[in-house]
């Protein structure tokens, strides 16, 4: 078969093949050295391109590339905030290991405040900055945010915000965490509106005092800063994200978006609805009892507060918050009306109370129970402010003059002790409610009134006897004597025999009406022992008047009252009574000044001495023989 293929092609001869492949290997070696050039050159290019345009820049970026701290302190200055809407949303557990804060030892982790929040995030690469970076720096910077990454997406891993000024050491307000995922833009004055939830842990205690402190202080300007904890990254797609990076900016100042003359005028405005409030709360379903526990008393009322006029938008955002029952201490008035004087053991304990009221423009109502152990201290029973009309003024005094005095206000300071567990009342954590109250020590102002006509309800005279007779220098001399009864029921005491309520002594004045005539006056001008005894779960108190210091105020309707006692045999009298009332009970012995009785009493003849007409005095006789 081969020698066949060889007689087909006989001027094919061995040269000519050789020829063939040697020209075959040439070929191929052009088209391989072609091909090395064409590579050689496009390497080149492409080392050119990545040197001309990636590696000279990079190299400037990197010589140029300011500091971590620089570009930390740069970005932290011309990033701007806007904060367009808050709104609490309620409370939330944070587990351990989701926050560890040095602000707050773990087991204070309990509840955080949330809240819904709108801003507004915005960069302004040519804003001021205390940040020393160089024009170049700045302007690489705005390169390569706002051409290069146009965007980016961080999340917050905790934020620590403090307060200090040469008077105040570093004070913790708040730790805040939250703020996941959030992307903004990086061009250039390009604002992103950011709606997110966040999570609040305040310091209650150290926020009360720097607020007060501003409130109080024109001049106090007081340096607000956080500390960051964020990573920096890129959205890759649906909720997958690429961290690039880690910043822990260990002070960024928030002063440029503090105006204190705002807060401060916020703050005052807030402390005039306070006291607004206080001023026109009215207590009412006033109830004193005797306590079974202690000796002392348990006081039951009713504090109707009534919206404020205006309400502050701002005050809004607390308009789902419930406050848990709450308990309190408080400091009364002294002589000087300084509340300066401690009810030891004495507490004030009131209810929940829901914020939701005030903003349906309907009164809240807030019940209060008042427990006031006793004796009260010698300081208020006891302390000598002034004479007056021969009787000795106390801070105690003082203090019951004003609760019988519809025009006074009563003035007290209070304290807070801690937050209750309230049933139906979980809007506030204990923790927290108890770092609130605790922070408040303020005066309090109580518009509240006792009605002196309803205590005395009843006053009698029994075995009233008047005796005409003339005295030494023959002028005519009326005495009267008897029993007085005064019948005690304070609407607002509920007695009972345990009830250790007493009335020991008792001085004043009682006027006789006859037809509604004032005709004589008795005036009790010394302290007078009397007897008290609780008789179906009235106070009856019974003293002897034995008066010769009579003054007759209208003869004329003297003498008709006696005729009638003549003819009829009796006659109806009323009396009013201006009295004051030396108690004592478990509290201490208190006086009450100016309590006014009225009642009807009756004069019978056999009640009735007289002398004879030829005793008595031309000035009367006439009136007699009428």
């Amino acid at each position: 078969m081969a020698d066949t293929e060889d007689e087909s092609r006989p001027l094919l001869s061995s040269h000519s093949n050789d020829y063939l492949t040697t020209e075959a290997y040439e070929t191929g070696m052009l088209r391989n050295i072609r091909s090395k050039g064409r590579s050689r050159t496009r390497l080149l290019l492409i080392t050119t391109f990545l040197l001309v345009f990636v590696l000279i820049p990079f190299c400037y970026v990197y010589g140029n590339a300011p500091e971590q701290e620089q570009l930390q302190q740069y970005i932290s200055d011309i990033a701007e905030f806007k904060l367009n809407k808050v709104q609490f949303k309620g409370w939330k557990d944070i587990d351990h290991s989701e926050a560890s804060s040095p602000t707050y030892p773990t087991e204070d982790l309990k509840k955080w405040m949330v809240f819904d929040v709108n801003l507004s995030f915005s960069v302004d690469y040519d804003g001021s900055s205390t940040a020393l970076l160089t024009d170049e720096q700045r302007k690489i910077v705005k390169v390569i945010s706002g051409n290069v990454l146009r965007r980016v997406c961080f999340r917050i891993n905790s934020v620590e915000t403090f307060a200090e000024d040469d008077n105040i050491d570093k004070m913790a307000l708040f730790t805040m965490l939250g703020l996941e995922n959030l992307c903004v833009s990086l061009l250039d004055k390009k604002v992103t509106d950011i709606n997110t939830v966040i999570s609040v842990k305040p310091n209650i205690k150290n926020l009360s005092k720097i607020f007060w402190l501003i409130k109080n202080n024109d001049k106090l300007n007081t340096s607000i800063w956080s500390s960051l904890d964020l990573n920096i990254g890129e959205h890759i797609f649906w909720d997958k994200y690429l961290m690039l990076n880690h910043f822990s900016i260990p002070k960024i100042s928030l002063d440029r978006y503090i105006h204190w003359n705002k807060i401060r005028s916020t703050l005052r405005h807030l402390s005039t609805i306070i006291q607004e409030l206080s001023s026109n709360s009215k207590i009412t379903n006033f109830k004193v009892q005797d306590s079974n526990e202690h000796p002392g008393f348990i006081i039951n009322g009713e504090i109707s507060v009534p919206p404020p006029k205006e309400i502050p938008k701002w005050l809004y955002t607390m308009e789902g918050i419930n406050i848990p029952s709450t308990q309190w201490s408080f400091k009364l008035p002294n002589c000087n009306s300084d509340n300066t004087i401690e009810v030891n053991g004495a507490s004030i304990q009131t209810n929940c109370v829901s914020l939701s009221n005030w903003f349906s423009e309907d009164a809240a109502n807030v019940s209060a129970t008042i427990t006031v152990p006793g004796p009260l201290s010698d300081e208020l029973l006891y302390h000598l402010c002034s004479y007056e009309n021969d009787d000795i003024v106390t801070p105690m005094s003082i203090l019951v003059r004003k609760l019988f005095n519809s025009t006074e206000l009563i003035f007290f300071d209070v304290h807070g002790q801690k937050a209750l567990v309230s049933d139906n009342c979980n809007t506030l954590p204990i923790d927290l409610a108890t770092e609130l109250v605790q922070s408040i020590d303020s005066p309090v102002v109580a518009n509240f009134t006792i009605k002196q006509e309803d205590i005395i309800e009843e006053a009698t005279i029994e075995k009233l006897e008047l005796e005409v007779s003339n005295d030494y220098l023959g002028e005519f001399k009326l005495s009267v004597t008897g029993i007085v009864v005064l019948t005690l029921n304070p609407p607002f005491y509920e007695l009972n025999d345990q009830s250790k309520l007493s009335i020991d002594k008792i001085k004043g004045v009682t006027k006789f009406y006859h037809n509604d005539i004032h005709f004589i006056t008795t005036p009790i001008l010394k302290w007078t022992v009397c007897d008290s005894e609780i008789q179906d779960n009235k106070l009856k108190v019974r003293f002897d008047m034995n008066d010769d210091d009579v003054k007759i105020i209208n003869k004329r309707e003297l003498t008709l009252c006696l005729n009638e006692i003549l003819i009829a045999g009796e006659s109806k009298v009323r009396i009013a009574s201006n009295l004051d009332l030396l108690t004592r009970s478990a509290l201490g012995e208190v006086v009450l000044f100016g309590m006014p009785g009225n009642g009807q009493t009756t004069i019978r003849k056999d009640h009735y001495r007289m002398p004879s007409e030829n005793d008595l005095p031309e000035s009367f006789y006439p009136y007699l023989k009428r």
